[in-house]
């Protein structure tokens, strides 16, 4: 099973000294959240960096109904939530979310929740600028996290906005892999601003070309 902490999230970088590494797995603290329990809501964004380790985060944009529900959403645990949001990404595990350089942008709509119980490992702004003054290797370390997200958030901009509906299907079903049962359909329809009935038509034609 692939692992998914800091020290492994930063495998890949040369240079650094492994004790910068350490030292900055060592400002990450372990949080748990329940199914539907915000990560991030209004005016919260931005001020802490997080690494998912395990389930599923959900980011979406209420809609103005769904925002004039919120108190019904809240007391209801079986309220879908998802109705009428639009999904801006969907975060698996090893993906880092927020940070100083507000990669995730703040707005007063946005929000991140967990689709089932999650795992993350949390540090905040503070911890992150006072290390960052201690040991210059973690400058380097927040840039490459940084150059990661915004990779990311490219690779999703090319999916989502220049592709073909039945593209936009393949390249989600490609990204998700064994999670995208674990989704709601309404969730990856949003996420690929299609109608749910023309995602279930475009997933069928795949299957039924899967199994030819």
């Amino acid at each position: 099973m692939e692992r998914h902490d800091i020290p492994s999230s930063l495998a890949h970088l040369t240079g650094i000294a492994q004790e910068s590494i350490q030292g900055f797995a060592r400002l990450f603290q372990p949080i748990e959240l329940d199914r539907n329990q915000v990560l991030c809501g209004p005016g919260q964004n931005g001020r802490s960096i997080y690494l998912l380790t395990r389930g599923i985060l959900h980011h979406y944009r209420k809609s103005a109904e769904s925002q004039a529900e919120n108190d019904n959403i809240h007391q209801d645990p079986t309220h879908d939530k998802a109705r009428g949001n639009q999904t801006l990404n969907i975060y698996l595990p090893g993906s880092y979310i927020g940070s100083p350089a507000r990669l995730l942008a703040p707005s007063q709509l946005d929000y991140v929740t967990a689709l089932g119980p999650s795992i993350l490992l949390a540090t905040s702004q503070l911890k992150l600028q006072a290390y960052c003054q201690k040991d210059p290797d973690a400058s380097q370390i927040l840039f490459a996290i940084q150059q990661a997200t915004l990779q990311n958030q490219l690779r999703l901009i090319e999916m989502l906005h220049l592709q073909p509906a039945g593209r936009r299907q393949q390249a989600m079903s490609e990204n998700l892999g064994d999670y995208l049962g674990k989704i709601p359909r309404q969730v990856l329809a949003s996420y690929l601003a299609l109608s749910r009935k023309h995602l279930g038509r475009l997933m069928h034609e795949q299957k039924a070309t899967i199994e030819k």
